[in-house]
């Protein structure tokens, strides 16, 4: 049931709140979570709404999506040294 809530909150903050926001959602849901792929999707979503190709990256437009893609693989690695984190020191 919470993880609804926070998945009905990261589509909220991407539709209403700036982008900040809707990086903190998602933050809250990956250390809240082993795993969070809501906001993989929640980038690329980002992305088709607000992205505009970026002349000196070639057009990139995919900002969002890649730093889900990163938070996505860094966050089980960065659990492990935060002090106030469940199982941190296992």
């Amino acid at each position: 049931m919470k993880r609804i809530f926070l998945g009905i909150a990261l589509l909220l903050s991407i539709l209403y709140f700036p982008w900040w926001i809707t990086l903190l959602v998602s933050l809250i849901g990956f250390l809240a979570y082993p795993s969070y792929p809501e906001a993989l999707f929640a980038g690329l979503a980002f992305d088709m709404l607000y992205s505009m190709p970026v002349p000196g990256l070639w057009g990139f437009r995919s900002f969002g999506a890649l730093a889900a893609l990163i938070l996505f693989f860094l966050m089980p690695w960065l659990k492990r040294y935060i002090v106030f984190y469940p199982n941190s020191f296992s």
